[in-house]
């Protein structure tokens, strides 16, 4: 989203160079590689166009919630659909689904199977663009109840079905 990813990015970038220049040419040789191997590794960025995210929330019948997200570097006009399909331990099911508010929202489809192990967790994700060979970076959080979260990532393109597996 325009707000978070433009400013925080630039305020890095100069908390980064500030600390090049009090550690020498070592840390702006380090901010320049960061920099040159971020645009390498992100497929079809185009300038002219920001990520946006979509972010369902799932609260099973177990206490455990599950953040479902993925940033997708693309215009939300551009996004046709992010299918999450979320495998849970059996005998889970679902209490609740907290979309994602605004565009993305309605274009969010959410399958769910209760046939996993206890206290596995896995999620594929694949977005849909008009476009093509969009970068997509998807992150799934658990949460138990009274527990600590556990999380996993994943990266890849539009079309592409990106699996993570989290482990409570």
């Amino acid at each position: 989203m325009g707000r978070a990813g433009g400013q925080d990015w630039r305020n890095s970038v100069a908390r980064g160079a500030a600390y090049g220049r009090q550690r020498g040419w070592r840390g702006g040789a380090l901010l320049c590689a960061a920099m040159l191997a971020g645009t390498v590794l992100v497929p079809s960025a185009r300038a002219d166009l920001v990520a946006c995210r979509s972010d369902p929330v799932v609260i099973l019948s177990n206490g455990v919630t599950v953040d479902l997200s993925a940033t997708i570097n693309d215009t939300e006009a551009d996004v046709q659909q992010v299918a999450y399909t979320l495998h849970a331990p059996m005998g889970t099911s679902i209490v609740s689904v907290l979309y994602t508010s605004g565009v993305l929202g309605p274009k969010e489809v959410l399958q769910f199977f209760a046939d996993s192990t206890t206290g596995v967790y896995s999620s594929f994700t694949q977005v849909s663009t008009g476009s093509h060979g969009v970068a997509v970076a998807v992150q799934t959080i658990t949460v138990p109840l009274g527990g600590l979260p556990a999380r996993g990532a994943a990266t890849g393109q539009d079309q592409q079905a990106l699996k993570v597996q989290v482990s409570l």
